[in-house]
């Protein structure tokens, strides 16, 4: 995990006697956990009002397109945020990468079933803007969408940005529960092995009221290699 934890940063102090009173090696006490942890996360950020939203999302994108990683990378997957959950927004970051001028490709989730996501390419923002809404009020591509780069096909990608609820200085991360990044993660990994290709870096970025001391997490939980949130 990379300087962008901010080590003199005060930290979020939660759950610390709340994890020594469950025993991790039980799925149900690691569900109860989760689900306490999600919900104590989902309250601070109810809280954030529009404009600080705004202000770390600013400062969120900035630091991504600042960050060596970004800027090296070709293949990137990303995000799209969801307004109505106070997720960091990544319009900044997908309007850099289609860019005119740009070598740089992007793909942006496609939600097939309740537990299937597939990432496939954005070609522009008009492209990006003919996107219709799923029920989420998410823009994706088109579901009859045939020709559409998908990276695990294409054995390209670099860099994913990727959303969750709670992280630590570990670079673990707890999501919203479906697990979709987790299965996208190691599917992605896999069908890179099997083409000769690195695996993707993998990016978090959230808000400064998303870092917590700890968060549990079991084998199937994937950790990032670097979380970025403001450091003030």
């Amino acid at each position: 995990i990379n300087a962008e934890y901010g080590e003199d940063e005060p930290r979020i102090c939660l759950f610390n006697s709340y994890l020594l009173n469950y025993s991790a090696s039980t799925s149900q006490s690691m569900r109860q956990l989760k689900r306490s942890i999600r919900k104590v996360i989902k309250e601070r950020l109810s809280q954030m009002t529009t404009n600080e939203v705004k202000r770390q999302g600013k400062i969120i994108q900035q630091m991504v397109l600042n960050s060596d990683v970004y800027q090296k990378s070709k293949h990137i997957c990303i995000y799209l945020s969801m307004t109505s959950q106070k997720e960091v927004p990544t319009d900044d970051i997908l309007q850099d990468i289609v860019k005119e001028g740009r070598e740089k490709f992007c793909y942006v989730p496609k939600i097939l079933s309740k537990t299937e996501m597939k990432m496939l390419r954005v070609y522009s923002m008009a492209d990006y803007a003919t996107f219709p809404e799923n029920k989420m009020s998410i823009k994706e591509p088109p579901i009859d969408d045939k020709k559409r780069d998908d990276p695990l096909e294409t054995g390209n990608l670099d860099l994913i940005i990727l959303p969750g609820l709670a992280f630590d200085k570990n670079g673990n991360r707890l999501g919203r529960g479906a697990g979709y990044y987790d299965r996208f993660i190691t599917e992605a990994e896999k069908s890179l092995k099997d083409k000769g290709k690195p695996k993707p870096y993998l990016m978090a970025i959230c808000f400064k009221e998303q870092i917590i001391d700890e968060v549990p997490f079991t084998e199937y939980d994937r950790k990032v290699d670097t979380v970025i949130y403001p450091i003030e």
